[in-house]
């Protein structure tokens, strides 16, 4: 509660006005609501360098499928740096040494080639 009240008294201009839309159509909602809801409307203070390291540091984690890896890539190439001024060619180049320098994946044909390749 301290959280959320300490962020709508910090809020001016149109991210209060937003703030007031959000209260009005659900009084309930919890300062990660609201925190989601400036992201929407205003976008991510992420920087191109930070969703650059996401992306080239993104690992499959102990009990994460394989396609929810890749997808996690793919929304990460989206977002990321890569896509100013770099040709499809080389993004489909950039999508592919990720997963395999971050995704274990249960073919035996992948992991052949990983080891063969050695660590990234």
């Amino acid at each position: 509660m301290t959280k959320k009240k300490r962020l709508l008294e910090s809020l001016r201009g149109s991210g209060a006005d937003s703030s007031r839309s959000l209260r009005v159509s659900n009084p309930e909602a919890t300062a990660a609501d609201y925190f989601s809801m400036l992201e929407r409307v205003f976008g991510s203070t992420e920087t191109r360098a930070d969703v650059l390291l996401k992306f080239q540091t993104s690992r499959q984690e102990p009990g994460e499928t394989f396609s929810a890896c890749v997808l996690l890539i793919e929304c990460l190439l989206q977002r990321g740096p890569h896509k100013k001024g770099v040709s499809g060619k080389e993004l489909n180049c950039l999508r592919v040494e990720q997963i395999l320098r971050g995704c274990q994946g249960s073919s035996p044909t992948l992991n052949s080639r990983v080891q063969m390749w050695g660590p990234a």
